[in-house]
C-alpha cells in the first residue's frame, strides 16, 4: 500500500492473530460452555484486549487499526460492508483463500473436476481421503 509503511505489518499481524479465539472455542479438548454460541472472533478480541490496551499507550494509531481489523472480522460475513482500512479486507481475503484450500475449492479440486467433465464422468466431489492410521492402530486392527 503506497505511502503506508505500517499496513504490510498490520496485515501480517492481523492474519497471524485473527483466529486466536479458536484456542478457546474450537481448539481445546474441553470447550467452555459458551463455545457453541460465542464466535471465535469475539474470543479473539477478548484475548487480545489487554495487549491492545498496552499498545494503545504506546501507539494509538496502531492499536486503533488492529481494533478496526478485529472488529470487522468479528461481524458476520453477510453483514460486512467495505472496511474503512484496506488491511481488514486483505486479511479477510487471505482467510477465505485459506479456507478454500481446506474445503475442496483449491487448484487440485478444480483440475480434477475439469478432467472429469472432459472425460464425460459425473462431476461429484471426491471423497475426503481417510487419515492414515498410526502403526500401532494398524497392527491392532
Amino acid at each position: 500500500i503506497p505511502h503506508d509503511v505500517w499496513s504490510p505489518s498490520l496485515a501480517q499481524l492481523g492474519y497471524l492473530l485473527h483466529d486466536l479465539g479458536k484456542l478457546k472455542t474450537v481448539g481445546e479438548l474441553r470447550r467452555p460452555h459458551y463455545a457453541g454460541v460465542v464466535p471465535h472472533e469475539f474470543a479473539t478480541i477478548e484475548l487480545l484486549a489487554p495487549h491492545l490496551r498496552w499498545l494503545e499507550q504506546r501507539d494509538l494509531a496502531l492499536a486503533t487499526a488492529l481494533r478496526h481489523l478485529f472488529s470487522y472480522l468479528a461481524a458476520p460475513g453477510k453483514a460486512r460492508t467495505t472496511p474503512s482500512h484496506v488491511v481488514a479486507e486483505i486479511v479477510e481475503k487471505l482467510d477465505q483463500l485459506s479456507a478454500a484450500s481446506h474445503n475442496r475449492r483449491d487448484l487440485d479440486y478444480l483440475l480434477e473436476g475439469s478432467r472429469r467433465a472432459h472425460a464425460g464422468e459425473p462431476s461429484h466431489r471426491r471423497p475426503t481421503p481417510a487419515a492414515p492410521l498410526h502403526p500401532a492402530l494398524r497392527a491392532a486392527g
